[in-house]
C-alpha cells in the first residue's frame, strides 16, 4: 500500500536526516545565485538578519523546551534506528507529535529568508516537508507497533505538526537546563555558522564583495567559543551529566 511505501521511504530518509540541511545549504546557494535578479534590498539589511536569526533561534527554543523535559532514552538524535524507552505525552508532547520537527522547520525558515528571495523559501518549505512527512509517518509506525493502543489513543487527541495550545500538560519531569545544554550545542553553532554564510554570501551577491564584517566576526567567533566549552564539558567531564536524562 502507498501508506506502508511512505513509511518505508521515511525509514531510509530518518537514517540520512542529519545530512539534509548540509544538502539543502547548498543548494540554496546554487538556486539564489540563479535567481541573483530577483533580489530583494532585504538582503542588505542588518536589521532584517536578526529578525530571521530571531526565528532560526525560536525554532531553538521550541526543541530546547522539549528536550529540557524529556527521559533519558527518548527524543534521541541518533540516525541508525528509531529510539524510545517510553512514550512522551506531556509537556509540548501534549500539544504536538512532532514538536523537535516543528523546531526544526522554524530553523529552516528563519535562515532560508536571510536571502529574502522568497521562490528559495518556498522550496525550502516543500523540502522540509516532502521529507519530514515520511519521517514522521515512519516514526508513528514505530510508535505504533511499540505502544499499541496507548499510542493510538495520544495520536488521536494531538495534532501532528501544528500546535494545538489550549490542551497543554505540563511535563512529567522538570526542565534541566544542562540536558539541553549537552544535547543542543551543537544544534546552536549549526544555526550560527548557518546566519553567517547565508549573510555573507548575501552581502555578496548584493555588493559584488566578500565582506567578512564585524558582526559576523563577533557572531562567528562567541558561537565558536560557547560550542568547543560545551563540547569539552560534554565529552571531558560530568557536569552536563543529569540522572535519568
Amino acid at each position: 500500500m502507498l501508506r506502508e511505501e511512505l513509511r518505508e521511504s521515511g525509514t531510509r530518509l530518518f537514517r540520512w536526516r542529519s545530512y539534509f540541511p548540509v544538502v539543502l545549504f547548498v543548494a540554496v546557494l546554487l538556486l539564489d545565485y540563479v535567481a541573483h535578479p530577483r533580489r530583494s534590498a532585504l538582503s542588505q539589511s542588518l536589521v532584517w538578519d536578526f529578525v530571521c536569526l530571531g526565528i532560526a533561534f525560536a525554532g531553538l527554543i521550541v526543541r530546547a523546551v522539549t528536550i529540557g523535559c524529556v527521559p533519558q532514552g527518548t527524543s534521541v538524535r541518533s540516525t541508525k534506528a528509531q529510539q524510545a524507552e517510553t512514550l512522551n505525552s506531556s509537556g509540548m508532547y501534549s500539544i504536538v507529535r512532532h514538536p523537535l520537527y516543528l523546531g526544526n522547520f522554524l530553523v529552516w525558515i528563519g535562515l532560508s529568508l536571510i536571502l529574502a528571495d522568497w521562490v528559495v523559501t518556498l522550496i525550502v518549505i516543500l523540502a522540509f516537508w516532502l521529507t519530514h512527512e515520511r519521517i514522521m509517518m515512519s516514526e508513528e509506525g514505530f510508535l505504533e507497533q511499540k505502544f499499541g493502543p496507548q499510542f493510538c489513543e495520544w495520536a488521536r487527541t494531538t495534532p501532528p505538526f501544528i500546535p494545538r495550545l489550549g490542551q497543554w500538560r505540563s511535563p512529567n519531569l522538570s526542565f534541566s537546563f544542562r540536558n539541553v545544554l549537552k544535547r543542543e550545542y551543537s544544534g546552536f553553532f549549526a544555526i550560527i555558522c548557518g546566519f553567517v554564510a547565508l549573510r555573507t554570501w548575501a552581502i555578496y551577491l548584493g555588493s559584488g564583495e566578500w565582506q567578512f564584517d564585524r558582526v559576523s566576526q563577533v557572531m562567528l567567533g562567541g558561537g565558536a567559543l560557547i560550542y568547543l566549552v560545551l563540547m569539552v564539558l560534554k565529552k571531558s567531564t560530568t557536569v552536563l551529566n543529569v540522572q535519568g536524562r
